[in-house]
């Protein structure tokens, strides 16, 4: 039976080679706009995922090209562009701006938003019925098995219901800790991201490899610190990002479950916010508005 959803793969693949081309030569104009280097990496990255996806419909399965599918999502989650480690991530960075009287950064998320979904339901106006059920039902029937505040609470207090409560806890633990300090967008980021890793019902361990960002930043502010501060956080960052993660999978190895390591992420927001607190200076300065 014909399926038009099917041969979306081949549509999506020529749309982001066309745009990698055209960010590929927006960046070689202007090479110290680095953010165009990561956009155009992950457009790359996305059409190398949606091209295995196209030549499995055409040519069926084959083991090289189901391979090459998983690196790219993998690369891809390094970037931060797994729904599952953005699902919180990206909207608390678009209300921010939308906040911080940037209304094109709303305008454009709800623009893409809306077209996303109007083409999707054009193919097949039953999906999202079927996502939802998906997301609802069966992603969170296991969402107290992984180590997010889902798992974490149902290990600890003995129910996923207290999710929501430690999600809660720790955005205003974080919130004390920044105290009156104003966060730039580079240090609103870092904390966004390890949060949205923590409230998420659906992720694993390997998805910390995008706290690797938060890591940077606050290696970053620590490094910029005067005085004993400058070793004291230097330490602290170090642990956490090295020591405690290893641990703490090696500890979920023997009770032969993960969920302990959500404080993983937790960790790493409480570690950029009070790098961020401690630091004497910005990391980037931003241009007025």
């Amino acid at each position: 039976m014909f399926d038009a959803l099917h041969y979306l793969p081949i549509v999506s693949t020529a749309v982001a080679a066309g745009f990698t081309r055209v960010l590929w030569r927006h960046w070689r104009r202007s090479p110290q706009a680095r953010h165009l280097m990561w956009w155009t990496i992950g457009i790359a990255l996305f059409g190398i995922g949606t091209l295995t996806e196209a030549v499995t419909t055409l040519a069926g399965w084959h083991e090289p090209v189901f391979r090459t599918w998983y690196v790219a999502g993998a690369l891809l989650g390094a970037l931060v562009l797994k729904p599952q480690i953005a699902g919180a991530f990206v909207p608390a960075v678009v209300l921010r701006e939308a906040l911080a009287g940037r209304r094109r950064a709303l305008g454009g998320a709800v623009v893409a938003l809306g077209l996303l979904t109007a083409a999707s339901l054009a193919v097949r106006p039953t999906w999202m019925a079927g996502w939802l059920d998906e997301v609802a039902a069966r992603r969170l029937g296991y969402a107290g098995l992984l180590p997010t505040a889902w798992g974490l609470a149902n290990d600890v207090l003995g129910t996923v219901a207290w999710a929501p409560a430690l999600i809660a806890a720790s955005i205003l633990a974080v919130a004390v800790v920044v105290g009156r300090r104003p966060l730039g967008r580079v240090a609103f980021a870092a904390l966004a991201l390890p949060l949205s890793i923590f409230a998420m019902p659906h992720i694993w361990s390997y998805d910390f490899l995008a706290l690797a960002f938060p890591w940077a930043v606050a290696l970053s502010l620590s490094d910029r610190m005067a005085g004993a501060r400058r070793p004291v956080m230097l330490a602290v960052t170090v642990a956490v990002a090295c020591l405690m993660p290893w641990s703490l999978f090696a500890l979920g190895i023997s009770r032969g479950q993960e969920h302990w390591s959500a404080l993983v992420p937790i960790a790493t927001a409480l570690l950029v916010a009070l790098a961020h607190r401690l630091s004497n200076v910005r990391i980037i300065s931003e241009p007025s508005t």
